[in-house]
């Protein structure tokens, strides 16, 4: 049974690469990880896990991710979204930070996006 998963996930991720390499636009620079210590959109500060000697709780953590739409850099919560990205090759829902999910101009620039059904 994990031979299969294993499998689809290779088949995913080489259809994800082959409709990326076509793609009629190509994909925004996407920020280093180092280059910032607060995301991009609520400006909260990047944590990569909670510990009380760094003074967060539980529920303060929040990683770093890359929007594939903008390539900021934008912490867990603000990069909830999914969204495909035709332009860029992405036909499978991928991860969108909430400036790019629900910004019309953004959208616009993409032409033809529709929001990921959950």
């Amino acid at each position: 049974m994990l031979r299969d998963h294993v499998a689809a996930a290779y088949s995913d991720a080489l259809a994800e690469v082959l409709d990326a390499r076509h793609a009629p636009s190509p994909p925004p620079p996407w920020a280093p990880f180092a280059s910032s210590a607060r995301c991009a959109n609520c400006r909260a500060l990047f944590s990569w896990h909670a510990t009380n000697t760094a003074g967060l709780t539980a529920g303060s953590c929040r990683d770093k991710h890359n929007c594939r739409c903008c390539g900021q850099l934008v912490c867990d919560p603000c990069s909830a979204h999914r969204r495909t990205l035709p332009r860029l090759g992405l036909n499978s829902p991928v991860r969108v930070c909430s400036g790019c999910f629900f910004d019309s101009s953004r959208i616009r620039a993409f032409n033809d996006l529709k929001p990921a059904r959950p």
